[in-house]
């Protein structure tokens, strides 16, 4: 009887998978790759997500690439590389796991996780399935999937390409790259940007890679208006 019950449990998931990517165009042909894509390490240890995202990830960057390159002829290498960063960072692909309901379909260990799963493993997810959808389906069906993840990757905050930005001027300007120095507070993390031993900035936050992110947005914030004093000036 447990056993019936189990059968049926596992076909009725497969089938709301197949039915997922049906609805946005895409037809299954191993059920298999993507019960493997969409299964953590904490529900089976011999069959889970990690080659499989090891893969996409190559997949997404490529496509990203790509996407940028024809849509966008007028943005120079660095300003491409901001924008790629935008769409395959952790936040994004969090993003797209969230809006397509995906906590609905990942075969996961619940009691492992209490709270909510961890961002990492959603973003993950992502990469896993879009390159199980390539491997199934080929270059075409990859495209489709990932005009679906590129419309949910969400605006990221203002901030969230400052570091790259400052640090592009920094070194165009000055020939080194600035100096982050992070600490732990009560709360959080400090960081407080140096360039050349002279203090820019400063920002607290939850993380360290917020926190240099913001800290990044103030001191490119106060680097625009001494440029722009010096231009008066002049």
């Amino acid at each position: 009887m447990c056993v019936w019950l189990f059968q049926n449990s596992m076909v009725d998931h497969t089938n709301k998978i197949k039915e997922f990517f049906n609805n946005i165009g895409i037809t299954i042909n191993d059920a298999d790759l993507f019960t493997e894509a969409l299964s953590h390490k904490s529900d089976n240890e011999e069959i889970h997500y990690q080659r499989l995202e090891f893969f996409g990830d190559s997949i997404l960057s490529f496509l990203t690439s790509e996407y940028l390159f024809n849509d966008n002829s007028s943005l120079r290498e660095g300003e491409l590389s901001i924008q790629k960063t935008s769409i395959v960072s952790k936040e994004a692909l969090v993003n797209v796991f969230n809006a397509l309901k995906f906590n609905d379909l990942i075969y996961i260990n619940r009691k492992s996780f209490e709270k909510e799963i961890p961002e990492s493993i959603k973003a993950d997810i992502i990469e896993s399935t879009l390159a199980a959808v390539y491997l199934d389906s080929g270059m075409d069906a990859a495209r489709i999937y990932f005009d679906l993840i590129l419309k949910h990757t969400g605006k990221m905050p203002d901030y969230f390409f400052a570091r790259n930005e400052f640090q592009e001027k920094v070194l165009e300007l000055y020939k080194i790259l600035p100096e982050f120095r992070i600490t732990n507070t009560e709360n959080g993390f400090s960081c407080s940007i140096y360039i050349k031993d002279e203090f820019i900035a400063l920002a607290e936050a939850n993380n360290k890679k917020e926190c240099e992110k913001k800290a990044a947005n103030k001191a490119l914030n106060t680097f625009k208006r001494r440029l722009n004093e010096d231009n008066c000036m002049h």
